[in-house]
């Protein structure tokens, strides 16, 4: 393997980097728009492979199809991701304090190192209006742009 640095490669690289990141953030968006119902591992391996084809039938080396398989890669990528998770979640044991590195390790891996989504956010209220640093619940405090703004 020969490494060599050139300006062509890290703007062609660059490209592509940045078109696949959005194409990862652009497939959680189309996944969100699916009923949770119509959601299932058969639909984002769907996805996936479809990305796949796509980014193999781009042809050309400009910068719009650079782009192009760049975001095509990061929705496949993104799908590819979500369908191993769902697949491996139930063999992956529940992460504790005692776990060992290896379960903390595995189950950060795919995102199930302990964050639980249904807990409130604690936030500092200083954040919100300047005052004492006691925490609050973030669904105790009402957001405002106003409020933030002025932080």
């Amino acid at each position: 393997m020969k490494i060599k640095f050139n300006k062509k490669n890290v703007g062609s690289e660059g490209i592509t980097v940045a078109t696949a990141s959005g194409g990862a953030l652009l497939s959680r968006g189309v996944m969100s728009l699916i009923p949770v119902n119509k959601k299932s591992t058969l639909i984002s391996g769907g996805i996936a492979l479809a990305s796949v084809l796509a980014v193999a039938s781009i042809e050309g080396k400009g910068h719009g199809e650079t782009a192009l398989r760049g975001v095509f890669a990061g929705v496949a990528i993104d799908q590819v991701v979500s369908t191993l998770t769902e697949a491996i979640k139930p063999s992956i044991t529940e992460v504790t304090e005692e776990s060992s590195k290896k379960d903390k390790f595995v189950a950060a891996m795919f995102g199930l190192n302990g964050a639980d989504e249904s807990q409130p956010y604690i936030i500092p209220s200083e954040a919100w209006d300047g005052q004492n640093s006691k925490t609050t619940k973030k669904s105790d405090t009402a957001f405002s742009a106003d409020k933030v703004a002025s932080v």
